[in-house]
């Protein structure tokens, strides 16, 4: 399949998820979301790395999506019943997947992987902002 076709394909599908899950989806790629990595980077002044730490967990690390989406502990339910399904429905062990592995599924173009990952992506966005908001 040629690369205009996959594009073709993808935007097919994303049409197919839920829009509130689409729209996160497309945020998260395109980083226009809330994560601290992103809007310190492009505030005014820009914010000095030591300020661009996880605000919803208490392990002081960047909060890049890879914590976001795999390594935050405020988001752990979520993320085990991600796993578990990629697990039983897709026969991948996400604990064994590497960061290029894990970046290699995010523009996947399988309709129910990307149902159930958009899903995914908007529970925890709104989990945080939830947080945040309080």
């Amino acid at each position: 399949i040629g690369k205009l076709s996959q594009i073709k394909n993808l935007k097919t599908i994303l049409y197919q998820l839920k829009t509130s899950f689409r729209k996160q989806l497309t945020k998260l790629r395109i980083s226009n979301h809330n994560l601290l990595i992103d809007r310190g980077r492009y505030c005014s002044p820009k914010l000095p790395r030591e300020e661009l730490l996880c605000s919803i967990c208490s392990e002081y690390r960047l909060e890049y999506k890879k914590h976001f989406l795999l390594d935050c502990p405020f988001y752990n339910e979520e993320r085990n019943s991600f796993k578990l399904w990629l697990l039983v429905v897709k026969n991948i062990n996400f604990n064994k997947l590497d960061n290029t592995k894990i970046r290699n599924l995010i523009p996947n173009s399988d309709p129910e992987f990307l149902a159930v990952f958009s899903k995914h992506v908007f529970t925890c966005m709104k989990k945080r902002n939830d947080f945040s908001s309080k």
